[in-house]
């Protein structure tokens, strides 16, 4: 299953945000260990060094993003793309922090 993270799911777990830091680091476990094809999009990254840089330091946060560079595909999220999930997907994407990617549409 293809699987498109919210940036929130990486901060729950860097920064080890409750109350959702145990989901977010299991669903992320899931992409490490291969049982799910995890996505990002370009923006995650340079959020997520923003915000780490600023919380913890330039260092933590360029090693993580180099972690999440070794798991996690970009993706290639385009007008197209999001105008197709809100046509079928919006109820979906506003319940929930990971929406499946390459779905048909």
């Amino acid at each position: 299953m293809n699987i498109l993270f919210d940036t929130n799911v990486f901060l729950d777990v860097f920064l080890e945000r409750d109350p959702f830091f145990d989901a977010s680091s299991q669903v992320v476990a899931f992409a490490e260990q291969g049982k799910l094809e995890g996505w990002i999009c370009g923006t995650t990254v340079t959020t997520i060094h923003y915000l780490l840089a600023k919380a913890l330091s330039r260092k933590k946060a360029e090693k993580n993003i180099k972690e999440l560079l070794k798991i996690f595909h970009l993706s290639n999220v385009t007008r197209v793309v999001l105008e197709k999930c809100i046509s079928k997907w919006f109820y979906r994407l506003c319940r929930c922090s990971a929406i499946p990617v390459g779905y048909s549409y």
